[in-house]
């Protein structure tokens, strides 16, 4: 069965993870269910990239659980994770100088079988990945000499050729132009239509008014609010989160004039 063929079902269930003594995430509790893109949103500080690394089954919740599918992650195999979730970190460096072609192949390795390596079926999938993002006339250039905004979108590329049903990203366009900006949240508009479900850590409420269905906010470790976009991301919540140092005008945050005088 293809990803896009599923009905995908993610939730959070009552999770908490602490960093030696310091409480970073308290209760957290979120249901996902169908395709669409969900922001997970807040300041720093307030334990987006933990949440994301408990998802994705890096961290393991001291308390709660993440399900996908009705299963929890962590009781997962690396394989049975990794054909349900592909994640795109915000930074990755590898020492050895793989080729582009080479490392978004890699997406392929959960349905890889024995010695024989690489299908013809995977080298095209990984090329399809490829043409989607745009860095085709990257492929033959080592990833160790790219611009961090370069590998950002290789990353990308690697998670679209594991075909997953989960797309997992911590702020996928930190590193990004605002021309690639815009690019990647619309192939993730994209990837939605065609039935995967996304999540996207962003501390930009732009990215989220923009471009996602529902959002998840974080404040100090624990939801202030979550829901459909128009109604959780209000002037209110914004001033909760920042102060009076921003307005939303037309679907649009500005900064208020001389708010950080």
């Amino acid at each position: 069965m293809k990803a896009e063929d599923r009905k995908v079902e993610f939730c959070i269930q009552d999770v908490e993870f602490s960093y030696e003594k310091k409480k970073i995430l308290k209760g957290i509790r979120a249901d996902f269910r169908g395709a669409g893109v969900y922001g997970i949103f807040g300041p720093n500080g307030s334990g987006k990239s933990t949440l994301l690394k408990c998802c994705s089954g890096i961290l393991k919740p001291e308390r709660g659980s993440i399900l996908v599918q009705n299963r929890a992650v962590n009781r997962m195999s690396c394989q049975e994770r990794s054909r349900l979730l592909a994640c795109v970190p915000q930074e990755h460096r590898l020492s050895f100088p793989f080729t582009v072609e080479e490392v978004v192949l890699m997406g392929r390795t959960p349905y890889l079988g024995g010695i024989r390596g690489p299908k013809g079926e995977d080298r095209e999938m990984a090329w399809r990945a490829m043409e989607e993002i745009g860095i085709t006339e990257l492929s033959d250039r080592p990833y160790t000499q790219l611009s961090g905004g370069q590998r950002q979108l290789v990353l990308m590329a690697r998670a679209l050729a594991q075909d997953t049903p989960v797309l997992i990203l911590d702020e996928p366009t930190s590193a990004l132009d605002f021309k690639n900006q815009m690019k990647v949240f619309e192939i993730l508009r994209t990837l939605a239509a065609k039935g995967k479900l996304i999540l996207a850590c962003t501390h930009d409420p732009n990215h989220v008014k923009w471009f996602c269905d529902q959002v998840l906010i974080l404040k100090e470790g624990e939801v202030m609010a979550r829901g459909a976009v128009s109604d959780t991301l209000t002037q209110h919540c914004l001033e909760s989160l920042y102060g009076q140092i921003c307005q939303l005008q037309n679907d649009v945050i500005i900064p208020k004039r001389n708010a950080c005088a």
